[in-house]
C-alpha cells in the first residue's frame, strides 16, 4: 500500500507540476513578447511594465492568474557577445525585456500546492521561470512603413558625413531584407535650406535607387548657410503626408549633430550721399533661437500627422547638441546618441529593426 501511494503521489503531483510549468512558460513568454513589441514604439518603461504584467496575467497557472511584480520581475537590458545578460538601458541599440514569473513562498501567488505528496511531508513546490525577448528579423503581418531620412550636411557635420552615409545604407539593407509590398523610403539633405534627394520609393523594387541617392549626398554645396533642422523635417513631413498611402506607418529618421544655428541677418537700404548702408535685422543668437524653435514646431506638426520621429545624434567633438536632438523625438520614437562612428551602423540598423522587426524570444 505504501508503494502504491508513493506511485500515485508521483504520477499525480508530477503531472500537476508539468502542467504548471507549461502554463507558466506560456505566461512568461507572452509577457516578454508583449514588452518587446512595445519597445518598438515607446521608451516609457512604466507603460511597458504595465503591459507586460497585464499580458502575463491573462495566462492562468493552475486556474490562477500569474502575478508579475512590475518592478522586481520585469527588467530591461541587453545580451552581450558572450550571451550574458547586462541590466540597464543601453546607450545605443534597442533594449530587451526580461520577465520572471514566480510561484514561490515569497511571491504574491505562493508556491504550487501538492496533493498526495503531502503524505510524505511535501506540501508545496517553488517554481520560477524567466523569458527574454527583443526585436529583430522581418514581420510579414504588419502595415507597410514609409521612412524619410533627413540627413544633416552642414559645416559642423562634414567629418561625420561619410560615416553617416554608410549607416544610412545599413538602414536600407535592413529594410530591404524584411520588406513587404508598400514599404517605401525617401531622403533629403539639409543645411540652411533643404534639397530633396529622393521621393518615396519602393524598397522592394527600388533599393538600388535608394542606395544611389545616399551615395549622391555631399556636403551642403548649393544650400543656404548655417543649420536649419526645421526645413529637413518639414520636407520629410510633406513627402510622408502627400506620398505615403493610407494605412502606412510613417517615420522620420533625423541624422544630425543636433545644432541648429544661423548667422546675423542684415537689411540694406540706400541713403543719399552715403550709398548702401547695412542695418542689423537679427543677431546670430536670435537667428539660432528662431531656428531651434522652428525645429520644435516642425516636429510638433509632424507628430500631429501621426508621424514618428527617431533622432540619431553623432558628435565627434565638442560641437553639437544631443539634448536638443532628443527633444525632437515624437510619437514613441527613440533618441540615439554616440560620439563613435563605429556605433552609427548598429544604430541605424536598430532603427530599421524597430520599424520592420518582430518581437522574438532570445532566452
Amino acid at each position: 500500500m505504501s508503494a502504491l501511494l508513493a506511485m500515485l503521489a508521483l504520477v499525480a503531483d508530477i503531472g500537476t507540476l508539468c502542467v504548471a510549468k507549461q502554463q507558466m512558460r506560456n505566461a512568461v513568454d507572452a509577457g516578454a513578447l508583449a514588452g518587446a513589441s512595445m519597445l518598438r514604439h515607446t521608451a516609457d518603461l512604466s507603460v511597458i511594465r504595465a503591459e507586460v504584467a497585464s499580458t502575463a496575467a491573462t495566462n492562468a497557472v493552475l486556474g490562477t492568474s500569474i502575478t508579475v511584480d512590475q518592478m522586481q520581475d520585469i527588467t530591461f537590458g541587453v545580451v552581450n557577445d558572450q550571451g550574458t545578460w547586462v541590466p540597464g538601458l543601453p546607450e545605443q541599440g534597442l533594449p530587451m525585456v526580461r520577465v520572471t514569473a514566480r510561484r514561490t513562498a515569497d511571491s504574491a501567488d505562493g508556491p504550487i500546492s501538492m496533493s498526495f505528496a503531502r503524505v510524505f511531508g511535501l506540501d508545496a513546490v517553488d517554481m520560477q521561470l524567466t523569458a527574454t525577448a527583443g526585436v529583430t528579423g522581418g514581420h510579414r503581418s504588419r502595415d507597410p512603413v514609409a521612412i524619410a531620412v533627413t540627413q544633416d550636411v552642414s559645416g559642423s557635420f562634414i567629418e561625420e558625413l561619410p560615416d553617416a552615409k554608410v549607416a544610412d545604407d545599413a538602414l536600407v539593407d535592413v529594410l530591404d531584407g524584411a520588406a513587404i509590398e508598400g514599404d517605401t523610403m525617401a531622403l533629403n539633405r539639409f543645411r540652411g535650406s533643404v534639397d530633396r534627394m529622393l521621393d518615396l520609393t519602393s524598397v522592394l523594387d527600388g533599393s538600388s535607387a535608394i542606395h544611389g541617392a545616399i551615395d549622391a549626398i555631399e556636403y551642403g554645396s548649393g544650400l543656404d548657410s548655417g543649420t536649419n533642422t526645421a526645413v529637413g523635417i518639414v520636407d520629410a513631413t510633406d513627402m510622408l503626408v502627400n506620398q505615403a498611402p493610407a494605412g502606412t506607418e510613417r517615420v522620420i529618421v533625423l541624422v544630425s549633430d543636433g545644432m541648429p544655428q544661423g548667422s546675423a541677418e542684415y537689411d540694406y537700404v540706400y541713403v543719399p550721399y552715403q550709398g548702401w548702408v547695412s542695418t542689423l535685422v537679427a543677431t546670430a543668437e536670435e537667428v539660432t533661437a528662431e531656428r531651434r524653435q522652428a525645429a520644435i514646431d516642425a516636429a510638433d506638426a509632424a507628430a500631429a500627422q501621426g508621424i514618428t520621429i527617431h533622432t540619431v545624434t553623432f558628435i565627434q567633438d565638442s560641437q553639437g547638441d544631443a539634448d536638443f536632438n532628443a527633444s525632437l523625438v515624437r510619437n514613441g520614437g527613440f533618441a540615439f546618441d554616440t560620439p563613435d562612428a563605429r556605433d552609427l551602423m548598429a544604430i541605424l540598423e536598430t532603427v530599421g529593426h524597430i520599424e520592420v522587426g518582430r518581437p522574438l524570444l532570445v532566452q
